[in-house]
């Protein structure tokens, strides 16, 4: 809960609202009501926080563990109302049937849980149990309005916010100077590291890589063809995961190296000095795949502390974890050389 609040910026005043979106509401109607909005949300989160997360619809511990960071249930419940209903004025109008097919709402028993909580932190939901009625209704009493953003918010469809509640989704993208996804991202990070993150965003552009408004390995990812940008983020991989165990970290660049440690071998070697954590352990080691170790080009040896390493080159990623600016340069140009990228 409060990795999903540190991602919840307050909407700046002067935000201009995608115009599509306004339903009715002028900008700073709709703004007001956002920041009502706003409030709602992160008073769930504190309660769940706070309070139980099982009286809030989650069936037991093993649930929340493999849901974790990666399924923001609150979202996904919202996500479901408004993608099952209709707006009437101020007020959704939802399908029974619609609402009970969606995954996240099954058994429906736990997420009338989750229901039961937003009717104690302020909205108002009336004939849910009414087995003669096909619909039901959700309104917000004290903030109309409310329901009307709420129902903009999740209503056209997005990569990511079922994951991440943030005003750029709502913003007019006409104002915005970069990707929209990947500003919902860095938003809520320290200065310093949104810092890097737009440096790094720029000279993907510079370099004619796309932004792709979506992650990959748990860092924003950019596209050029078949080939991949940087992979440089706060959120832990599958693999990291699996080896590190939910590694603790601000920032991580993931990267394949095999032929700088040939053709660079003192930046290589300057590289393991600064970070050296990050060569020689079990996930990068070279396990022989399906060919001899001795014949296969995809293996580099290294020594380290007097003794050697395979390392994997083709399969396996090297992950530098909090690098400053300077190091991401680095990495970065490693990374261009590496893999023949350059302006042209």
């Amino acid at each position: 809960m409060r990795a999903y609040k540190s991602t919840i910026v307050p909407i700046p005043k002067n935000t201009i609202i995608d115009p599509s979106f306004l339903n009715g509401l002028s900008n700073e109607e709709f703004i007001e009501a956002y920041k009502s909005l706003q409030k709602f949300i992160i008073d769930v989160y504190n309660d769940i926080e706070y309070g139980s997360p099982f009286d809030w619809g989650w069936s037991d511990w093993k649930a929340i563990a493999a849901e974790g960071i990666n399924q923001n249930r609150v979202m996904m419940v919202l996500d479901a109302l408004v993608n099952s209903s209709h707006l009437d004025g101020n007020v959704l109008v939802v399908d029974k049937k619609r609402f009970g097919k969606c995954s996240i709402c099954k058994p429906i028993s736990k997420t009338k849980l989750m229901l039961e909580g937003f009717i104690k932190i302020g909205l108002d939901i009336k004939g849910l149990d009414n087995k003669k009625s096909m619909s039901f209704t959700v309104s917000c009493p004290d903030t109309p309005s409310l329901i009307t953003v709420l129902f903009a918010y999740f209503i056209k469809p997005n990569k990511g916010h079922v994951r991440i509640f943030t005003y750029r989704f709502v913003e007019n993208p006409d104002t915005q100077i970069r990707e929209t996804f990947f500003l919902a991202k860095t938003d809520g990070e320290p200065e310093q590291l949104r810092k890097i993150y737009y440096w790094l965003y720029d000279e993907a552009v510079k370099h004619k890589f796309s932004p792709a408004g979506c992650e990959y390995m748990g860092c924003y990812s950019y596209k050029k063809g078949s080939k991949q940008w940087l992979l440089l983020g706060s959120n832990s991989s599958y693999h990291e995961d699996e080896f590190l165990h939910s590694p603790s970290y601000a920032l991580a660049a993931k990267v394949r190296f095999l032929h700088v440690f040939q053709t660079h071998p003192e930046r290589m070697a300057n590289l393991m000095k600064r970070f050296p954590d990050s060569f020689g352990r079990p996930w990068t080691q070279c396990y022989n795949c399906k060919v001899r170790a001795n014949d296969c080009n995809k293996r580099i040896t290294f020594e380290k502390n007097g003794h050697d390493y395979h390392h994997c080159g083709h399969h396996h990623y090297l992950y530098f974890h909090n690098p400053n600016l300077d190091d991401v340069k680095e990495i970065l140009e490693l990374y261009k050389l590496e893999n023949k990228i350059n302006l042209s």
